[in-house]
């Protein structure tokens, strides 16, 4: 059995938006991962895994430089700043 336990209630914050057909879609301003970075030996390179707490969907990389291409390309630099 899995216990989650949350900092703050789904009441609290309203992260949604309402069409006209009372469908909620949900606007993401933020985006959690969980972290994990380890390696078999010192000879072998760092694997890393990033887990959705909200999916639970698990992301794995090889090499950490995989991982910073992953996030260059999710949160490209600039975007959604005002010119």
């Amino acid at each position: 059995m899995v216990s989650m336990k949350s900092t703050h209630s789904d009441q609290d914050s309203d992260y949604s938006t309402q069409s006209t057909t009372d469908i909620v879609i949900p606007l993401r301003h933020y985006h959690a991962y969980l972290l994990r970075v380890w390696r078999e030996d010192e000879l072998t390179p760092w694997r890393v895994q990033l887990e959705n707490p909200h999916t639970h969907e698990v992301l794995g990389f090889p090499t950490l430089e995989k991982l910073l291409i992953f996030l260059d390309e999710k949160f490209p630099a600039g975007e959604g700043v005002e010119k």
